[in-house]
């Protein structure tokens, strides 16, 4: 080889050999700072458990596609074949595999709740607002048993072979035998009007809560009173005793009365339950009543104490405790609680309870900005609340220990 071909050689090699690194191949990099940015993404086979495990996912393929408003109620027979009963026309499919269904009855009432299929394949249908089990067999269906109940919610085989129903109106649940003689199995108490009647009274709870707020004026009316020989201002020893039972009856009204009647209503609490609306209810009525009531139960064994010299001394503190309790607890309602509560029961409306209640809802967007505008409702609660209250013990049990006569002989 000659000496212009070898240079020629070793020139190639050589660029061969850098090839890779004067043409890169161009390494892509991102960021994700947070779990809002972490589930923009999709899953492809693989499944996210609430522990950040990743693992295989089911595979999930279209088995029945029903034209139908609604499916009420799934159950698979013996053969593996299932039955999926539909509501406002009351039809019941029988799918025998993917894209293979037919229709197997169609009932006379627009519901059908609940279903079940016995050992030998026979299948169960509760249908509403008739109230009647049907018993569906080689594609003919009987009328099977009538509980003399507008609606049927569930029905189960138990292992004796008898039927189990379990009625809604009366809230009763019968065992039928395979004749189709049914007796009641048990009474549960909770028919359809105890339930009414207990929203009822639960929504009336405003109008005695209205009465004690009225209640608590005479208590403001009181404390402006004025001497009618005099005309000056009537001293009033347990002036802020009184103010804290005021308090009691007004956060009793707004935590108990007005946020309690917005989530006590079976409608509202079957999509409101385990939204900050609850604790928006329960941090007014329970430490707005019973906090306010031991504030005032203690005020008035700190003043009844005192004398006037030593009331002096700690008034102020106890002043400054009313308002910062109170101001905390307001601040935390209308900064945070509420509106927190009332955006949470919406993505339920929206999205679901499962949204509403994951940390990409509960920690990200507005939600978070209303979880850090409660810090500063905190701040006044504790600082301006409770340790006014705390030093306002404690200066009345040293006043008591070293102001009282002969305490220093």
């Amino acid at each position: 080889m000659t000496l212009p071909v070898r240079h020629f050689a070793c020139a190639a090699a050589l660029c061969a050999a850098l090839a890779p690194t004067a043409f890169p191949s161009g390494t892509a990099t991102w960021e994700l700072n947070s779990y809002a940015d972490f589930i923009r993404g999709r899953f492809n086979g693989l499944s996210l458990s609430r522990e950040g495990r990743l693992t295989l996912s089911p595979k999930v393929d279209t088995l029945f596609s029903s034209d139908q408003p609604v499916i009420w109620a799934l159950a698979q027979a013996p053969d593996g074949a299932i039955y999926a009963a539909t509501g406002h026309r009351g039809r019941l499919y029988k799918i025998e595999g993917p894209a293979k269904s037919t229709l197997l009855w169609t009932a006379a009432e627009p519901e059908i709740f609940a279903l079940a299929v016995d050992g030998s394949g026979a299948v169960y249908a509760a249908t509403s607002p008739a109230g009647k089990v049907y018993r569906i067999e080689n594609g003919k269906a009987t009328e099977y048993f009538a509980p003399n109940a507008r609606y049927i919610w569930s029905l189960a085989v138990g292992p004796d072979g008898a039927l189990y129903v379990g009625t809604g109106e009366q809230g009763k649940v019968f065992r039928v035998d395979s004749a189709g003689h049914g007796e009641v199995w048990y009474e549960t108490g909770q028919s359809h009007i105890t339930m009414a009647l207990a929203a009822m009274f639960s929504a009336l709870e405003v109008v005695p809560l209205t009465l004690l707020t009225l209640d608590a004026w005479d208590f403001i009316r009181v404390s402006r009173a004025t001497c009618d020989a005099c005309g000056k201002a009537v001293a009033i020893p347990h002036k802020w005793t009184f103010a804290f039972l005021i308090a009691v009856g007004v956060w009793n009204f707004v935590g108990a009365g007005i946020f309690g009647f917005l989530i006590n209503l079976p409608i509202v609490s079957y999509y409101e339950v385990g939204t900050i609306l609850t604790p928006n209810h329960g941090h007014p009525a329970m430490m707005g009543v019973f906090g306010m009531l031991a504030m005032a139960l203690m005020v008035f064994a700190l003043r009844q104490v005192s004398s006037d010299a030593q009331w002096g001394r700690v008034e102020r503190l106890v002043r400054i405790s009313f308002w910062g309790l109170n101001g905390g607890l307001a601040l935390m309602v209308v900064t945070s609680l509420f509106p927190g509560g009332v955006l949470q029961l919406w993505d339920v409306l929206e999205h679901g309870y499962w949204h509403a209640r994951s940390p990409a809802f509960s920690s990200q967007g507005p939600l978070g900005i209303l979880e850090w505008l409660r810090l500063p409702a905190d701040a006044i609660f504790i600082g301006l609340g409770v340790v006014p209250a705390v030093l306002a013990a404690a200066r009345t049990y040293w006043a008591m220990r070293h102001d009282r006569p002969g305490a220093g002989a």
